[in-house]
């Protein structure tokens, strides 16, 4: 029997042979199930016999559409040790013109072998694997004892086998395909191997998903903020969702056992009155605490006991269901100072400056994270509070730096020199 797919809006006709290919593929007889050896030295995956009498594409593609519809391929997904992989080999129509081959030998001939693993991005590279028919089955050979240990030193009792065949419109798969282990038998993987494959794989999963939770408010970092004394700024719990490089609001009703501020003279938390509407400043809701600034000096905020409905998915670095945050409390701001005040610096040559906050009295501290403005130079600089900026000024000539907390401006005039120039004494 024939069948036409129209495709596009163009209506490109795909014509293709139609055959009993299909119930074939699946492996209904018992003898013709699909199969996965593992030795040492060799890795065998054997798929369903292949009963179709042509292969190839015999009329116009609309590749555009979907090239899945149309490619060829025999694939192997695996739990590897560090991270879901796939083995396999694959071909699609490059021109949207027939392509026909004498035997399934020929299109498994020409197919790409590929290793894929998987994250933000598919990356892919092509290992010794051949592919061949045998006894009028496909069968893929591995034969890199290195490879075929990434892939099942971990022992997977299971494996998953798909198919990607034109005559049956695109993907046939065996999701429980089990591993008959043969010898000579895999090395087991020493202790410290086993542990590195660990981490890397609770790495890569966290990389996939994962929690963060934090105690948000007032101004500073995420690990730790400053208060000025005599302020109050509310507080919150806020979970982020994370999927690679992509974040989003999590759960906003986490509970808590408790808040505390671990030096209580130098500030005090309150709850807020439940009974008062919400302020619509608040995009996060209603804050969990305020915290009002008493006394200066350094301590820490902590609450115990938060919970959610993703706590198996939290990365924490203390103990589970507990937060902190660093906490400064500083008398008013008086004035700021970038510092040193070099004179001229080398073109090439990295220099490092921090800011002072200043109060009314003298005393300063150089823990308050601020930005930091450099014309002359391409792109941005950040003073954290904590390690000195590192400016790096690349072309000679006038390098101004500029520090800005509030209403309180500080700025540097740099002269940079070539690097074989003379320093010029301040």
């Amino acid at each position: 029997m024939m069948r036409a797919l129209l495709h596009g809006a163009a209506g490109v006709a795909l014509v293709v042979l139609s055959t009993s290919v299909g119930c074939a593929l699946r492996g209904q007889s018992p003898g013709d199930m699909p199969q996965v050896l593992v030795a040492r030295h060799e890795l065998r995956v054997v798929f369903p016999r292949d009963t179709s009498s042509r292969w190839g594409w015999f009329g116009l593609q609309d590749t555009g559409t979907n090239p899945r519809l149309y490619r060829y391929a025999w694939n192997l997904d695996v739990d590897a040790t560090v991270g879901p992989r796939s083995v396999g080999v694959a071909i699609e129509p490059t021109t949207s013109g027939p392509r026909t081959f004498a035997s399934l030998n020929a299109i498994l001939d020409a197919a790409r072998p590929y290793v894929c693993s998987y994250g933000m991005a598919i990356s892919c590279g092509e290992p010794k694997l051949t592919a061949a028919v045998e006894a009028g089955r496909p069968v893929l050979v591995v034969r890199d004892s290195v490879l075929i240990a990434h892939l099942f030193a971990l022992h997977p009792t299971f494996v998953r086998l798909s198919q990607d065949h034109p005559d049956v419109g695109g993907l046939v798969s065996w999701d429980r395909v089990p591993v008959e282990y043969r010898a000579p038998a895999l090395r087991p993987l020493s202790p410290g191997a086993h542990a590195a494959a660990s981490d890397e794989r609770r790495l890569d999963a966290l990389d996939r998903f994962s929690v963060r939770r934090r105690i948000a408010g007032g101004q500073g970092l995420v690990d730790r903020m400053w208060i000025v004394v005599g302020d109050s700024v509310p507080l919150w719990l806020l979970e982020t969702q994370h999927t690679y490089d992509t974040s989003f609001p999590g759960q906003r009703d986490l509970s808590d056992s408790g808040w505390a501020v671990l030096d209580p003279r130098l500030a005090r938390l309150s709850r807020p009155d439940t009974t008062k509407p919400i302020d619509g400043f608040w995009t996060e809701g209603r804050p969990r605490m305020f915290l009002k600034a008493l006394e200066p000096g350094a301590t820490r905020m902590r609450v115990r006991g938060v919970h959610g409905r993703l706590d198996a998915a939290v990365v924490s670095e203390i103990a589970p269901g507990v937060l902190e945050r660093a906490l400064l409390v500083i008398l008013p701001p008086h004035s700021i100072r970038i510092v040193p005040r070099p004179d001229t610096v080398r073109a090439g040559k990295t220099f490092g400056v921090r800011v002072r906050v200043y109060d009314a009295y003298g005393g300063f501290t150089e823990r308050i994270p601020l930005p930091l403005v450099v014309d002359g130079e391409a792109g941005s600089y950040f003073f954290d509070g904590n390690s000195p900026s590192r400016i790096h000024p690349s072309t000679t000539g006038r390098m101004t730096l500029t520090a800005q907390l509030d209403a309180l401006v500080d700025t540097l005039v740099v002269t940079v020199i070539d690097s074989t120039a003379p320093l010029r004494p301040r």
